[in-house]
């Protein structure tokens, strides 16, 4: 009984677990997103920033294989080598000893150790440009992450924007069918002309077609906001929130330059420049250095093995390379003029960005303003020129003239207050205070 009991308990949890984890995978992706929400899952998920990630991951591994030659070097070599004419396996080792054993077939291995005592200072120069390959990644990867969350945010509030654009086109789609229904009714009675149901009719239609047009553009920018968050574009997005106009008092300006990670980069590649012209010269300069080996060699049939070792401490200088090692010291500190005259121009480009998010702050705020005033004005004309024309007192060219009007501003509404939010993303991303918004957005 007790066994007939359990496999009934498992049939009905197999049957019934996999319907609850659909049903929960579903309610997951069905959840409305927040930005905050957005943004959190971006930094998590964009493959993207991942790869940056990585990179950085691996800079910090060049500085530990960099670091490594500062260390002893030791290989395994073994070899075997067949000669025309017999010699000695090894050397005499001196007098009243084993004469030493011929053979044409030489086998050997030996253990090769080298150790860098000076190398013009090439090799410390290789770890610092190696670190400062790390901070050039990690500012990267900074930038990276203040460009995706510029980027969601963008986008986010463009489908906010766009959804407020598409309710307002629909409530106005629904006063035009409404009007059209009048119509034909105030047709039937000879009150309108033919031609005036007509002009309705195309209006309608038209409104229709925008519809449709503003509904695929919500769903080609849920796409792209997809792909920033690391789904499939097919995955449907549900967005929660309104735009509104929020205070927004800008902290600081040029001063805040220095703080922009491509700004930092721009600097950290300045000083890799200026090692690498210290690298370069280093090739003029001696070489000093310990090598030694270890091992056995022996002749045919491994007769004859014998242990050999060699210890030495050894000095190289270049005395002439073809003026290869002057022309690379050339190009160095002409590679150096470049990342100087670079970070400037990218200084004097992150100024001007800052400039313009401030004035684009400030003209979106006039647009609001406009805006709001237009809004209540073209709503009631809206309204009066249809009771003109459902009266018989209007045309129905000045009733559809004032429609439009009425959408326009509506819509020219929306697009200030994206235009505002928009102009506050690119202040915050020129000044690097952008990655704020997570704990910003928190607080609200």
């Amino acid at each position: 009984m007790k066994h007939i009991l359990k496999q009934t308990v498992l049939s009905f949890l197999m049957c019934v677990l996999p319907f609850s984890l659909v049903q929960a995978q579903n309610a997951s992706v069905n959840t409305p997103l927040t930005l905050q929400k957005a943004i959190a899952i971006a930094l998590k998920q964009s493959p993207f920033l991942k790869a940056h990630q990585s990179a950085v991951q691996a800079s910090k591994e060049g500085v530990r294989a960099a670091w490594g030659a500062h260390l002893p070097q030791m290989d395994l070599e073994a070899g075997y080598t067949r000669l025309s004419d017999p010699v000695a396996v090894v050397p005499i080792k001196g007098f009243g000893k084993r004469p030493p054993f011929f053979s044409k077939n030489i086998y050997e291995w030996k253990v090769v150790t080298y150790l860098p005592i000076y190398e013009g200072g090439r090799i410390s120069r290789t770890v610092e440009i190696s670190r400062l390959e790390e901070a050039i990644s990690t500012s990267q990867e900074r930038l990276t992450r203040e460009d995706l969350v510029a980027n969601v945010t963008n986008l986010f509030n463009r489908i906010l924007q766009l959804k407020d654009l598409y309710q307002a086109q629909k409530e106005t789609l629904k006063a035009l069918e409404k009007t059209l229904l009048d119509t034909k009714n105030l047709l039937r009675v000879g009150r309108v002309a033919p031609v005036d149901l007509m002009r309705i009719e195309t209006q309608v239609a038209a409104q229709r077609q925008d519809l449709v047009g503003t509904q695929e553009l919500i769903r080609r920018t849920k796409e792209s906001l997809a792909y920033l968050l690391g789904w499939q574009a097919q995955r449907e997005i549900t967005v929660k929130g309104k735009l509104k106009e929020v205070p927004f008092s800008p902290q600081g300006g040029p001063e805040l330059i220095s703080q922009r990670p491509d700004v930092k980069a721009a600097q950290e590649r300045v000083e890799e420049a200026r090692k690498k012209v210290s690298y370069e010269f280093g090739g003029h300069l001696p070489q000093v250095y310990i090598q030694s080996n270890y091992g056995k060699k022996a002749g045919a049939g491994l007769h004859g093995e014998e242990e050999v070792w060699q210890a030495g401490l050894y000095l190289k200088l270049n005395l002439f390379s073809g003026g290869t090692i002057s022309a690379r010291v050339r190009e160095a500190r002409a590679r150096l003029l470049e990342a100087q005259h670079l970070l400037q121009d990218l200084k004097l480009k992150a100024n001007q960005e800052i400039l313009h998010a401030l004035s684009s702050i400030q003209e979106a705020r006039y647009r609001i303003a406009a805006a709001k005033s237009a809004l209540e004005s073209s709503k009631e004309s809206f309204r009066i020129e249809k009771l003109r024309y459902l009266t018989g007192a209007g045309t129905v060219t000045d009733m559809l003239l004032a429609q439009a009007q009425w959408l326009d501003a509506r819509a020219r509404y929306f697009q200030a207050l994206y235009d505002y939010h928009a102009a506050i993303v690119s202040y915050k991303l020129a000044t690097a205070t952008i990655l704020s918004m997570k704990k910003e957005k928190k607080d609200e």
